[in-house]
């Protein structure tokens, strides 16, 4: 009912929530000075209008009778668009930080058809996390309960391209025409890459900006199903203006192919001002697409008239095969001072707004892709931090290693902590200038603090132990805490992927069979390095920040500026590594250019902070082969299900041709030519047929016998593997293409022997959704550019697989600070480990990650020196831990956390600490089980029955040193399908949890059980407490 007065019109605004009550009494009593009495509401509403109380929407709608709602969420309603491409949208304002936003309303038949909806869900989860300048950007999916969603996007500048255009049937000129349409493709490829089919465009679907860049309006909302044609409408006589023939037949879905054919059409409406087959009905037209050929107007030049012809091709086989070979074929006809996106200033508010919103990846500091390395859509990629715009430790006007700090300009990156020279890996007990360590010369690792059982100071109260508690007790804690430790720290390593790329030379050379007293000989490291000196630039002027190197000779980089959200570019452009010399079923090849890390300063530092340990395995390897490292050029090391553990097959290629027999006096022969090789000890050596004298193979005897019946040929990977490894860049430092299977089996390097401690946690990272990964990582005197790629099972969707697997890189170095201080760090260990979180999380803000494809895609960019620093903190972390199991009391008091076999219940109010930007529910729950100690089961089947899956996604927790229970409970509700639900005894806090045996095996041990209270109920569990509903 329309409101009849201002007294009610006054009731209205007050009930409204437009403004607080006093704003609103002193609006009153402004007009009541200036009203005479007018009890007009109409006239009232203007007033307001005019002091810019209200808007003319809100004037509307509040004249109607109706106090809203004007508030959705967090943002405040202020107009509504009524006509046009973005009709039915609700202008608004985000209260926090007064950003503009569109909030769309989403149908309730959309989210009923669950299938369909989960689809969409994934679509707008895609489109947030991953903006991209030719895309019509997205911001949250609004959740405001009761089935009541909204897309919350941009509202972009300028008008839709339709409404840009010289006039009807008027041409564009075609330098402009191949522009927009390279961008359009661009946008295109994107979305391709993120498994997303727009599948309806046409030039209505394009949006001209102010500054000239052109936007894809692609609505995450739709899902490109087959166009019912038996409708006959105007609108699908439009549609079938640009759409493919193949799409003609009924219920046939679009496809990348088909919206090549669409870009194809929009570039022949551009050129000519009409689209390809212009009039007609619909049988008419799909007659022509199919059959009739493409006029070539005078309006479009040859060159560009052949691009349309391929894109338009009738049959698919023979059109450009992605989006990607169109951006490239029409890339020669841009200007070249057109090619990058028009620089458009962001509003003010925007910082702030991308803060608060429910973060798909880590805030502006560090986020998602774009334009990348080769494999991505555009040709345009983030510049490495450093780059103009961009400083970084070291930079001009950060910090300098050495030099007194200065402060750092507002907005810059933080400086790497703990940096400067990083401190080459000391023999533990060898002390820095600074700090002496009174640690034997001889030990290889750091002593642990607590004295093992039996020695001298075993009557000495125990620091940090509980008044009265026994000496026994008290060790069984302090070693259970060091294991968890150690777990934790293995884990960091793992996640920060630097650190495990030099770390992976590790795993092979610590294998090298060699004399126990060799290895706990600290020796010289491989390179002396003064740790007073920090890491210097060649030349006195030269800035310690450059550019990248061009991928290709006299091919400059294209930049783009950094979004904070886009790939880092490859600063390398090599081929794909070659597998000759290996044996056949290899599951983990580790690639090495050793000249790399022996010929730069950058590469002698990570290798001296490798330690002691890896020394010795360097030196080892140098007296079994014949061979100094200094004459290597690369190297291949691989293990398969029949690899030693210690006798990888290891691929040696020299810089030079060699007389190899001549370094293997004495070697026996074994064989004929060409399958003849050679055995010296333990090891066998085969000359490569291909390598001139200057590559050849060393291994387990059987491995090499097979290798050379074979002539050396690389072997046959498997599908996943295979991918990968085409993926890789022969030009990196260091590679490492694994399958993750291989890794959690019985076979594997990791299931017994030095490496046997790295199998939890490496499963723990990579998960059940991970099949095969490649990892590397590319080290010189300016960066350190570390890439990891990973091809996921069928349900795992691949950029939703690289957030996962990013956030378990901040997890662990949120856990890593705690776990530090129960080491019982020496004073020189102190110094550096009390910075060793604040360097992973400055690793973490650089980390970037995205999806090519099937593969799932992280990348990081830091400076050289961070690569020694981490790994040397690693290094003494790994070292320090190493020696918590030395005064390991029984099994039981360990498994019993400390103090005997405790029950669920009982562990359940013990205080963890758990957090993470986003996870999975599953993933979350293996960290809870982690974390608490306790076997956790996720009852999938029990959840799809109340339409919950286990990928329900979890962001922003951080809970720390708080019970187990209120953890487990606040991840329950963090991951419930109803967000309106303010307690768990709540009807509709659906996810539950119940303690009981597991389904698959009823006669063992009780477990925890996440189920729904429906399950729950119907199998008769009894709820905890805190789930038991309100009476």
């Amino acid at each position: 009912m329309a409101v009849a007065n201002t007294h009610d019109f006054w009731k209205l605004l007050l009930k409204s929530n437009l403004h607080p009550k006093e704003r609103c009494q002193q609006l009153h009593e402004s007009y009541k000075q200036q009203a005479n009495g007018d009890s007009d509401p109409k006239k009232l509403a203007k007033w307001l209008i005019g002091e810019s109380a209200i808007t003319s929407y809100q004037a509307k709608v509040l004249l109607s009778g109706k106090p809203g709602p004007f508030q959705l969420g967090a943002y405040k309603l202020i107009d509504r668009i009524d006509s046009g491409l973005l009709s039915g949208a609700y202008r608004a304002e985000h209260v926090e930080s007064g950003h503009p936003v569109l909030l769309h309303k989403i149908a309730k038949w959309k989210i009923a058809e669950a299938q369909n909806w989960a689809v969409v869900q994934q679509q707008i989860l895609s489109r947030c996390a991953t903006p991209h300048p030719h895309l019509w950007r997205c911001y949250e999916l609004l959740d405001l309960g009761g089935n009541n969603y909204f897309l919350a996007t941009e509202e972009p500048s300028g008008n839709p391209l339709q409404e840009s255009r010289p006039g009807p049937g008027q041409p564009v000129p075609p330098g402009d025409c191949a522009r927009l349409v390279r961008q359009a493709t661009m946008a295109i490829d994107h979305l391709h890459n993120a498994g997303i089919i727009d599948g309806r465009l046409t030039t209505d679907s394009l949006w001209l900006e102010a500054n000239g860049n052109l936007k894809v309006m692609h609505n995450p909302l739709d899902l490109p199903t087959p166009p019912d044609w038996s409708k006959k409408d105007e609108s699908l006589l439009r549609l079938a203006d640009f759409t493919a023939p193949e799409l003609a037949t009924p219920k046939t879905p679009p496809t990348r192919l088909s919206d090549i054919y669409s870009l194809g059409c929009i570039l022949f409406d551009l050129l000519t001002g009409n689209p390809p087959f212009v009039g007609g009905d619909l049988n008419e037209k799909f007659g022509r697409h199919a059959a009739e050929p493409i006029a070539q107007a005078p309006t479009i030049p040859p060159q560009l008239f052949q691009t349309i012809a391929y894109m338009m091709a009738k049959n698919p086989t023979v059109r450009y095969q992605s989006a990607r070979d169109v951006v490239a074929a029409l890339t020669p006809q841009v200007d070249p001072a057109q090619l990058n996106p028009p620089v458009a200033t962001a509003p003010p508010t925007l910082g702030a707004y991308l803060q608060s919103l429910p973060q798909l990846s880590p805030p502006p500091s560090a986020t998602p892709p774009q334009g990348m390395p080769q494999h991505f859509s555009p040709p345009t990629a983030a510049p490495f931090p450093g780059a103009p715009g961009m400083p970084f430790p070291g930079a001009p006007g950060m910090p300098t290693p050495g030099a007194p700090p200065t402060m750092a300009s507002p907005g810059a990156p933080p400086t790497m902590p703990g940096y400067g020279a990083p401190p080459t890996a000391m023999p533990v007990g060898s002390p820095p200038v600074a700090a002496p360590v009174a640690t034997p010369v001889a030990a290889p690792v750091a002593t642990p603090v607590a004295a093992p059982v039996g020695t001298a100071t075993a009557a000495a109260p125990v620091a940090g132990g509980v008044q009265g508690e026994s000496r026994a007790t008290s060790l069984a804690e302090r070693a259970r805490k060091k294991k968890k430790t150690k777990r934790i720290t293995q884990l960091v390593v793992l996640g920060v992927l630097a650190v495990g790329m030099l770390v992976a030379g590790v795993w092979v050379l610590n294998n090298m069979p060699g004399d126990e007293e060799q290895l706990a000989d600290n020796g010289n490291n491989p390179v002396v390095v003064d740790p007073a000196k920090p890491p210097a630039n060649p030349g006195n002027n030269t800035p310690t920040n450059p550019t990248p190197p061009p991928t290709q000779p006299g091919a400059a980089v294209q930049l783009i500026a950094d979004d904070q959200q886009t790939l880092w570019a490859s600063p390398t452009k090599g081929e794909p590594i070659t597998l000759d010399g290996l044996p056949a079923g290899v599951k983990s090849v580790l690639t090495l250019r050793i000249d790399d890390l022996t010929g730069s300063e950058a590469g002698r530092k990570a290798l001296a902070a490798l330690g002691p340990r890896f020394n010795a395995a360097w030196t080892s390897w140098e007296q079994i082969s014949g061979f100094s490292w200094n004459e290597v050029e690369t190297a291949s090391i691989a293990y398969g299900p029949t690899t030693p553990a210690a006798q990888p097959t290891m691929v040696i290629r020299l810089k030079g041709a060699t007389n190899l027999m001549s370094k293997w006096g004495g070697a026996q022969s074994v064989g004929e030519p060409p399958a003849q090789y050679f055995r010296m000890g333990a090891w066998s050596f085969y000359p490569l047929p291909s390598g001139s004298g200057q590559s050849f193979v060393m291994g387990a005897d059987s491995d090499i016998a097979a290798i050379a019946a074979g002539g050396g040929n690389a072997p046959t990977l498997p599908l996943e593997l295979e991918q990968l490894r085409r993926s890789s860049d022969d030009q990196r430092t260091v590679n490492l293409l694994f399958d993750n299977r291989y890794l959690q089996s019985a076979q594997s390097p990791l299931s017994s022997g030095p490496l046997a401690g790295l199998k939890e946690p490496v499963g723990w990272f990579l998960g059940d959704m991970v099949q095969a990964g490649l990892v590397s990582c590319q080290l010189d005197d300016a960066y350190c550019y570390t890439e990891g790629r990973f091809i996921g099972s069928l349900a795992a969707e691949p950029f939703g697989l690289a957030e996962s697997l990013r956030a378990r890189i901040q997890g662990g170095s949120k856990l890593i600070g705690n776990a530090i201080a129960l080491l019982g760090p020496t004073p020189y260990w102190q110094s550096l480990g009390s910075k060793f979180p604040t360097m992973l999380e400055f690793a973490y803000k650089f980390t970037r990650v995205g999806a090519d494809g099937k593969q799932a895609v992280i990348n990081i960019a830091l400076p050289s020196y961070a690569a020694p620093n981490l790994l040397v903190a690693t290094e003494l972390t790994l070292s320090a831990s190493s020696g918590g199991g030395s005064a390991a009391p029984p099994t039981t008091a360990v498994a019993g956390g400390g103090g005997g076999g405790q029950t669920l219940e009982e562990k359940l109010k013990k205080n963890i600490s758990l957090g993470f930007p986003q996870n999975s529910l599953d993933f979350a729950m293996r960290d809870f089980g982690d974390e608490l100690g306790a076997p956790v089961k996720l009852m999938g089947g029990d959840l799809q029955l109340d339409g919950i899956t286990q990928n329900q996604q979890i962001r922003q927790f951080n809970m720390m040193d708080k019970p187990a229970e209120e953890v487990l409970i606040a991840l329950l509700m963090k991951a419930n399908p109803i967000t309106t639900v303010t307690a768990p005894n709540e009807a509709d806090q659906k996810l539950v949890y119940v303690i009981g045996p597991d389904p698959e095996n009823p006669d063992g041990d009780k477990i925890i059980l996440i189920t729904t209270r429906a399950q729950a109920a119907k199998k008769k569990y009894d709820l905890p407490a805190p789930f038991q509903l309100k009476q």
